[in-house]
């Protein structure tokens, strides 16, 4: 985390935590900007987008790493939302409500 490989620093803290910050406001996937090679949410997560719905998301407030693989229908928006609405509607609840009755 922050830069650091089984103890050895491989990049820079400042770029890593200025890779995490908005720099250009996305086009087709609202509330997201572009940082260096992460999209920034406004939800407080970033995320790896790749081809056909291939998404990394990072949630640094839960210690969370969610992938998911798809392949996208071109022209189908519902489909570009999905990772972000699956994470919203049924994962970060379901860990909210573990951490409560802990």
């Amino acid at each position: 985390m922050d830069g650091i490989w089984e103890g050895t620093r491989i990049i820079p803290e400042a770029w890593v935590e200025d890779s995490q910050q908005k720099h250009i406001k996305r086009k087709y996937i609202e509330d997201y900007y572009y940082g260096y090679h992460w999209w920034v949410s406004d939800h407080n997560s970033y995320s790896a987008v790749g081809y056909g719905g291939q998404w990394i998301t990072i949630i640094p407030e839960h210690d969370l790493v969610v992938v998911f693989t798809n392949n996208f229908t071109e022209g189908d928006a519902l489909q570009w939302n999905t990772p972000e609405r699956l994470i919203e509607t049924y994962i970060l609840p379901s860990i909210e409500c573990s951490c409560v009755n802990r």
